[in-house]
């Protein structure tokens, strides 16, 4: 009975030892944020965290191919990479800082905007003057309409 708790005993003890390395091994955690997370074409975009130096900055955006970029940030912790974006880049974008040959890696999200456009020169506007032949085509319909009622009401008007 003995040699049986024992045996029980040491492969409880091995079991503990297998698991244990594994439990103990926090996954490491790489944060990374972004200020600010919106913005026009031109905007410098900081992406920031700590507790990790990462050795690669990878953009990516659906339907391109990702662009990685190797940093050397010289062992900056916490560290900041500025960005610029362009027009050519409109659009939301996942960043990825990460340390190549480990799991560990920081994301983030941006989205480059476009302005809005500028009405086309001539083009009229909500806040400007109506164009005259809009307002004359408006009170020609205008006109038509009332005589086509004022002659519909005559004939329904008459007894039969």
């Amino acid at each position: 009975m003995r040699s049986v708790t024992a045996i029980l005993a040491s492969v409880l003890v091995l079991g503990a030892m297998a698991v244990s390395p594994t439990l103990a091994a926090e996954p490491e955690t790489c944060s990374l944020s972004v200020t600010p997370s919106e913005g026009p074409p031109g905007t410098e975009f900081v992406f920031s965290g700590s507790g990790y130096t990462p050795t690669h900055l990878t953009l990516k955006q659906r339907g391109s191919p990702p662009r990685v970029t190797e940093l050397d940030l010289e062992g900056a912790d916490p560290f900041e990479i500025p960005v610029l974006a362009t027009e050519a880049e409109a659009g939301r974008w996942t960043v990825i800082a990460s340390i190549e040959g480990t799991e560990c890696a920081g994301r983030a999200s941006i989205n480059v905007i476009l302005p809005d456009t500028a009405p086309l020169a001539g083009a009229p506007t909500a806040d400007g003057p109506a164009q005259p032949i809009v307002l004359l085509a408006f009170g020609a319909l205008s006109a038509l309409f009332i005589a086509c009622a004022w002659l519909l009401m005559r004939r329904f008007a008459r007894p039969a």
